[in-house]
Protein backbone atom coordinates (compact mmCIF):
# COMPACT_ATOMS: atom_id res chain seq x y z
CA UNK A 1 0.00 0.00 0.00
CA UNK A 2 2.73 2.46 0.89
CA UNK A 3 5.47 1.85 -1.69
CA UNK A 4 7.79 4.76 -2.30
CA UNK A 5 7.00 6.40 1.06
CA UNK A 6 9.58 7.15 3.71
CA UNK A 7 7.13 8.99 5.97
CA UNK A 8 3.42 8.39 6.39
CA UNK A 9 0.73 10.73 7.70
CA UNK A 10 -2.42 10.15 9.75
CA UNK A 11 -4.55 9.63 6.64
CA UNK A 12 -2.04 8.62 3.96
CA UNK A 13 -3.67 7.74 0.64
CA UNK A 14 -2.90 4.33 -0.83
CA UNK A 15 -0.47 4.65 -3.74
CA UNK A 16 -2.74 2.57 -5.98
CA UNK A 17 -5.60 5.05 -5.47
CA UNK A 18 -3.26 7.99 -6.12
CA UNK A 19 -2.09 6.39 -9.37
CA UNK A 20 -5.69 5.71 -10.43
CA UNK A 21 -6.55 9.37 -9.82
CA UNK A 22 -3.62 10.38 -12.04
CA UNK A 23 -4.87 8.08 -14.79
CA UNK A 24 -8.33 9.66 -14.52
CA UNK A 25 -6.69 13.09 -14.91
CA UNK A 26 -5.33 12.06 -18.33
CA UNK A 27 -1.89 13.52 -17.63
CA UNK A 28 0.19 14.64 -20.60
CA UNK A 29 3.85 15.63 -20.91
CA UNK A 30 4.54 19.16 -19.63
CA UNK A 31 1.25 19.42 -17.72
CA UNK A 32 1.38 21.57 -14.60
CA UNK A 33 -0.26 19.47 -11.87
CA UNK A 34 -1.26 20.75 -8.43
CA UNK A 35 -2.27 18.88 -5.29
CA UNK A 36 -3.91 21.49 -3.04
CA UNK A 37 -4.05 19.25 0.05
CA UNK A 38 -0.95 17.15 -0.54
CA UNK A 39 -0.51 15.58 2.88
CA UNK A 40 2.72 13.55 2.61
CA UNK A 41 2.85 13.87 -1.19
CA UNK A 42 1.45 10.54 -2.35
CA UNK A 43 -0.41 11.94 -5.39
CA UNK A 44 2.36 14.17 -6.79
CA UNK A 45 4.98 11.47 -6.21
CA UNK A 46 2.93 8.82 -8.03
CA UNK A 47 2.22 11.33 -10.83
CA UNK A 48 5.85 12.32 -11.24
CA UNK A 49 7.11 8.72 -11.18
CA UNK A 50 4.65 7.61 -13.89
CA UNK A 51 4.76 10.83 -15.97
CA UNK A 52 8.28 12.24 -15.47
CA UNK A 53 7.79 15.15 -17.90
CA UNK A 54 5.05 16.85 -15.86
CA UNK A 55 5.61 19.65 -13.35
CA UNK A 56 4.13 18.92 -9.90
CA UNK A 57 3.29 21.41 -7.17
CA UNK A 58 2.30 20.02 -3.77
CA UNK A 59 0.83 22.30 -1.11
CA UNK A 60 -0.28 21.62 2.43
CA UNK A 61 -1.24 23.64 5.48
CA UNK A 62 1.06 21.95 8.02
CA UNK A 63 4.84 22.20 8.24
CA UNK A 64 4.98 18.53 9.25
CA UNK A 65 3.28 17.43 6.02
CA UNK A 66 5.40 19.76 3.89
CA UNK A 67 8.56 18.30 5.45
CA UNK A 68 7.22 14.76 4.97
CA UNK A 69 6.43 15.47 1.31
CA UNK A 70 9.94 16.81 0.77
CA UNK A 71 11.44 13.73 2.43
CA UNK A 72 9.23 11.37 0.42
CA UNK A 73 10.07 13.19 -2.82
CA UNK A 74 13.80 12.97 -2.04
CA UNK A 75 13.43 9.29 -1.09
CA UNK A 76 11.93 8.57 -4.53
CA UNK A 77 14.12 11.03 -6.48
CA UNK A 78 10.95 12.87 -7.53
CA UNK A 79 11.34 16.52 -8.49
CA UNK A 80 8.33 18.24 -6.93
CA UNK A 81 7.79 21.84 -5.81
CA UNK A 82 6.53 21.65 -2.23
CA UNK A 83 4.83 24.69 -0.69
CA UNK A 84 3.43 25.55 2.73
CA UNK A 85 0.03 27.15 2.09
CA UNK A 86 -3.55 27.27 3.17
CA UNK A 87 -6.21 26.36 0.63
CA UNK A 88 -8.37 29.00 2.37
CA UNK A 89 -6.27 31.73 0.73
CA UNK A 90 -4.97 32.22 -2.76
CA UNK A 91 -1.61 30.47 -2.96
CA UNK A 92 0.88 32.20 -5.17
CA UNK A 93 0.04 30.66 -8.52
CA UNK A 94 -0.60 32.70 -11.64
CA UNK A 95 -3.96 32.86 -13.37
CA UNK A 96 -4.36 30.25 -16.13
CA UNK A 97 -1.14 28.44 -15.11
CA UNK A 98 -2.41 24.98 -14.09
CA UNK A 99 -3.51 22.10 -16.30
CA UNK A 100 -4.67 19.57 -13.71
CA UNK A 101 -5.60 19.53 -10.03
CA UNK A 102 -5.51 16.12 -8.38
CA UNK A 103 -6.26 16.05 -4.69
CA UNK A 104 -7.50 13.88 -1.84
CA UNK A 105 -9.64 16.46 -0.05
CA UNK A 106 -10.14 16.32 3.73
CA UNK A 107 -13.23 14.28 4.58
CA UNK A 108 -13.89 16.07 7.88
CA UNK A 109 -13.77 12.83 9.86
CA UNK A 110 -10.23 12.53 11.31
CA UNK A 111 -9.36 16.18 10.66
CA UNK A 112 -11.66 19.20 10.57
CA UNK A 113 -15.41 18.80 10.21
CA UNK A 114 -18.10 18.67 7.56
CA UNK A 115 -18.93 22.32 8.38
CA UNK A 116 -15.32 23.44 7.93
CA UNK A 117 -15.15 21.55 4.65
CA UNK A 118 -17.90 23.74 3.20
CA UNK A 119 -15.66 26.81 3.48
CA UNK A 120 -12.50 24.90 2.55
CA UNK A 121 -13.99 23.30 -0.57
CA UNK A 122 -15.45 26.65 -1.67
CA UNK A 123 -12.00 28.25 -1.47
CA UNK A 124 -10.42 25.33 -3.30
CA UNK A 125 -12.92 25.76 -6.15
CA UNK A 126 -12.28 29.51 -6.16
CA UNK A 127 -8.52 28.85 -6.42
CA UNK A 128 -8.95 26.22 -9.13
CA UNK A 129 -11.13 28.57 -11.15
CA UNK A 130 -8.43 31.24 -10.96
CA UNK A 131 -5.46 28.95 -11.74
CA UNK A 132 -6.90 26.55 -14.27
CA UNK A 133 -6.22 26.88 -17.98
CA UNK A 134 -9.04 26.38 -20.46
CA UNK A 135 -9.63 22.66 -20.82
CA UNK A 136 -8.17 21.95 -17.39
CA UNK A 137 -9.33 19.03 -15.30
CA UNK A 138 -9.72 18.36 -11.59
CA UNK A 139 -9.81 14.89 -10.04
CA UNK A 140 -10.96 15.17 -6.44
CA UNK A 141 -11.38 12.42 -3.84
CA UNK A 142 -14.09 13.19 -1.30
CA UNK A 143 -16.97 11.60 0.56
CA UNK A 144 -19.10 14.76 0.20
CA UNK A 145 -20.22 14.52 -3.42
CA UNK A 146 -23.29 16.62 -2.62
CA UNK A 147 -21.11 19.57 -1.63
CA UNK A 148 -19.04 19.15 -4.80
CA UNK A 149 -22.24 19.16 -6.89
CA UNK A 150 -23.38 22.39 -5.21
CA UNK A 151 -19.99 24.02 -5.81
CA UNK A 152 -20.05 23.00 -9.47
CA UNK A 153 -23.44 24.71 -9.80
CA UNK A 154 -22.15 27.82 -8.01
CA UNK A 155 -18.91 28.04 -10.02
CA UNK A 156 -20.50 27.84 -13.45
CA UNK A 157 -17.26 27.09 -15.33
CA UNK A 158 -17.04 23.58 -13.83
CA UNK A 159 -18.93 20.41 -14.73
CA UNK A 160 -18.89 16.92 -13.32
CA UNK A 161 -17.65 14.54 -15.99
CA UNK A 162 -17.80 11.37 -13.89
CA UNK A 163 -18.30 10.11 -10.34
CA UNK A 164 -16.51 6.94 -9.24
CA UNK A 165 -17.13 5.02 -6.02
CA UNK A 166 -14.10 3.53 -4.30
CA UNK A 167 -14.68 0.51 -2.09
CA UNK A 168 -12.24 -1.08 0.31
Amino acid sequence: YWRNRHRLGHTTLKTSVAYAMCVLARLSPYDVVVDVCAGVGTIPIEAKRAWPDIHCIAGDVTKENVEATRENAAYTNSSIDVVLWSALTYPLLRRDSVDKVISDLPFGVRHGSFQKNQALYHHIFKNMTYWMRDGGLAVLLTIDTGLIARLVQFHKCWKIVALHNIKK
